[in-house]
């Protein structure tokens, strides 16, 4: 008996998945699910065989709704009916995941199990090999060096299907976004989020005519998952607008209050109050929208508000510095400082103080 669960989400299958599915059965895995995810007609007798596996279980959607609500019907039947083994291994029904690395990544699974109850294993794969199609390996770097601009986390392959989860794991991944091939990006930010321990396992890199198999949409699927992977920053962004808006605001009301006075008097109290609101607003909007932090208010308020003060020292020094090195107007050098700061402030805040 073997440690993990198979979930096998499919469309459109060949026959060659019969095979590899008694092949798995063979090797000792004695619990597939299928989810076949609205497949033709024409493939129904595949599915027929499938059924009559004492081991496998089949699952199937009325129409296609996507690889993503594929693997969170999987999901949710293994949690509601099964967890007899350590976790679930997902495996793409295209034959690129060789049985011999699912043996691997079961193996992995249950060391994950056993150091903590917590884990997800990828299985990644060498984009370097001559058999890699152009598009396959320029996609994948390029996600791969977005995630890793965006959430600071270096995964070799960000598209695997190759996946293992532990059972207690899998409940931050059910409620999640995403129906199609974006769900398992967002699988990967969940990891980020909740500091789930990640490992990886290298595995063989099978393409089997030139990956003619896959139903990945390039225009479509690649435009969710950049939208996905950015959705967080753009929201760090409206945040910081919205900020501006109330900062400057404050200042015109607090000014109006206080025309009286004298204008030293105004500018101050009007300058600090403003800021304190607007700082307020951006710390709690950070918190509860943007990064969904779990971590303690007293410790975020004392964090944020140091970096606040870090970054008013470092951009008055930079506009300084660069007014008296550079023949250019203060005005433009204070732009160009402060943006590089928005985003030294949106790395800092992600990973260190929320």
């Amino acid at each position: 008996m073997r440690n993990g669960t198979i979930l096998i989400p499919t469309l459109n299958p060949t026959k060659d998945l019969v095979e590899y599915i008694e092949t798995l059965i063979r090797e000792g895995f004695d619990e597939i699910l299928v989810v076949d995810d609205g497949s033709d007609v024409e493939c129904q007798p595949l599915f027929e065989q499938i059924a009559r596996l004492r081991e496998c279980t089949l699952l199937r959607h009325a129409i296609n709704l996507g690889k993503g609500r594929a693997l969170k019907t999987g999901m949710n039947y293994y949690m509601n009916h099964s967890r007899t083994h350590c976790g679930l291994i997902t495996v793409d029904s295209d034959g690129q995941h060789l049985v011999k690395n699912v043996i691997e990544m079961d193996e992995k699974l249950k060391e994950a199990g056993e150091e903590g109850g917590m884990g997800v294993i990828l299985g990644y794969r060498d984009f370097e090999q001559e058999n890699v199609p152009p598009k396959s390996r320029f996609g994948n770097k390029c996600t791969s060096a977005v995630f890793r601009l965006f959430y600071g986390t270096k995964i070799r392959d960000t598209q695997t299907g190759l996946r293992a989860f532990t059972n207690e794991t899998m409940k931050y991944f059910l409620g999640l976004e995403g129906e199609r091939f974006e769900y398992e990006t967002n699988m990967l930010i969940a990891i980020r989020r909740y500091q789930i321990p990640l490992y990886e396992l290298p595995i063989d890199t099978v393409y089997l005519n030139n990956n003619s198999g896959t139903h990945f949409r390039p225009v479509q699927d690649s435009w969710r998952i950049y939208a996905l992977l950015m959705k967080e920053f753009m929201k760090f962004g409206m945040v910081s607008i919205l900020s501006f808006l109330i900062d400057i605001t404050l200042f015109w009301l607090l000014s109006y209050i206080l025309r009286g006075q004298e204008m030293v008097l105004q500018v101050v109290v009007s300058t600090v109050g403003a800021r304190i609101c607007s700082s307020l607003f951006n710390c709690m909007m950070n918190m509860k929208v943007v990064f969904e932090s779990r971590e303690n208010l007293r410790m975020i308020l004392i964090k944020y508000y140091a970096l606040v003060a870090v970054q008013m020292l470092c951009s008055a020094l930079l506009v300084y510095l660069g007014t008296m090195a550079l023949p250019i107007h203060r005005v433009v050098i204070k732009v160009c400082v402060d943006s590089l700061l928005f985003l030294a402030s949106y790395y800092i805040q992600k990973n260190y103080v929320y």
